[in-house]
């Protein structure tokens, strides 16, 4: 499973490689000018051929920055599932330390009534929720 960074670098090789994508015609296109081919069954296959190659350039450019989307989208969800894990981690140490300090004030009242109660015990943090199983932190 990729983590936040695996995830930016791999945004960024997407990018790069729609970029290639959206230029890989050109030389082709420079190459053709008007008179190189002039007339014929030669000519209209070798443009529509260069025409639908252009076309499939540019989706499979499109394609990459939808992915290169997708994987930025990705990484901001692990980031957030990493920090409310971290932020529900510290919540449950805090809760341990007071829930052991109230058990011993608790144990203390039981042994000396006088000392009086030491109220409502602490409640447990509420986990984060899961995160998407392609999470990994």
């Amino acid at each position: 499973m990729p983590t936040v960074g695996e995830f930016m670098r791999a945004a960024a090789l997407l990018e790069d490689s729609s970029a290639a994508a959206r230029t890989m015609m050109a030389p082709v296109d420079a190459a053709m000018g008007p008179d190189v081919l002039v007339g014929g069954l030669v000519t209209s296959t070798t443009e529509r051929t260069i025409n639908e190659r252009s076309t499939d350039a540019a989706g499979l450019s499109a394609e990459l920055v939808r992915l290169a989307s997708e994987c930025r989208y990705r990484a901001a969800v692990v980031a957030a599932a990493a920090a409310e894990a971290a932020a529900y981690a510290d919540a449950y140490s805090t809760y341990s330390r007071r829930r052991r300090s109230y058990d011993q004030q608790l144990d203390v009242y039981r042994s000396r009534p006088d000392s009086g109660h030491p109220g409502r015990p602490p409640h447990p943090p509420t986990p984060p929720p899961k995160p998407p199983t392609w999470a990994d932190f």
